[in-house]
């Protein structure tokens, strides 16, 4: 039912771009594209975080949102069809940490170690973020 029906909350939204990014995880294992459930729980943590006022779950919002941001730099094409680059998402995945940050965001040690974020392991943006060298 999380996926049926518009959510009114910016909870809600978190909620259901949960299921959505777990959904792209189970689609990828099956061999099959999860851009789209991808995607999608982006623009519902895009949702929650314009919603959502300050703190613990926005700044888990805004987390997520940097997490479906690196899963998607990781399929995205490089084609004309006016889709967001690789580079697009990870800049936006590095200002989704710094804003999650700012609103009270302090597990680095999942952030050093969540795989979602792999694709930011050698930015030095997000090596400054988590104190690495």
């Amino acid at each position: 039912t999380v996926l049926k029906g518009a959510p009114k909350s910016g909870e809600m939204f978190e909620r259901r771009g949960n299921v959505r990014l777990d959904l792209g995880k189970c689609t990828k294992n099956a061999g099959q594209d999860p851009a789209p459930h991808w995607q999608s729980a982006l623009e519902d943590f895009e949702r929650a975080s314009g919603l959502l006022q300050k703190g613990d779950l926005l700044a888990t919002t805004l987390y997520n949102q940097a997490c479906a941001n690196c899963l998607l730099s990781g399929v995205r094409a490089a084609d004309a069809t006016g889709r967001k680059s690789r580079a697009d998402d990870i800049d936006q995945a590095i200002l989704c940490l710094e804003r999650a940050m700012a609103e009270g965001w302090k597990d680095l040690d999942l952030m050093k170690s969540d795989s979602d974020l792999e694709p930011l392991r050698t930015d030095q943006r997000f090596r400054k973020l988590v104190g690495v060298k």
